[in-house]
């Protein structure tokens, strides 16, 4: 059974990977056949090469790639933490203080009086 199917342009081709999928079952002998997974890469040409794997080889693909993901979500989210830290520097808010005016010591400047006229 077609468990998945991916296709892909590459190189001006178009290219696939598919995985069809093997239950387990009893064979004629009444024996239980463990199940396996069948890999296919191939291209409009026609299927350049193909791999069986056994559930075992399976688990131990799965862990692999798992293990391969979760590193690279956390060298993604360290880049972009590193990404922000550095435009943040790069683009400080300007600091607004040094347009006011200055008050010289020993001198206090009164405030204007709000003046409403009705």
């Amino acid at each position: 059974m077609r468990i998945f199917r991916k296709t892909h342009f590459w190189q001006d081709k178009r290219t696939y990977l598919e995985l069809d999928g093997e239950m387990p079952k009893i064979n004629e002998r009444g024996f239980v056949e463990e199940g396996s997974l069948n890999i296919r890469i191939g291209d409009e040409s026609g299927i350049r090469a193909a791999f069986k794997m056994n559930t075992d080889e399976l688990r131990s693909m799965v862990d692999v790639i798992t293990l391969f993901l979760r590193e690279h979500d956390a060298k993604m989210m360290k880049l972009y933490a590193e990404r922000e830290e550095r435009r943040e520097e790069e683009f400080k808010p300007m600091d607004l203080s040094i347009l006011e005016p200055k008050e010289e010591k020993g001198e206090k400047r009164d405030k204007p009086k709000l003046q409403f006229y009705y």
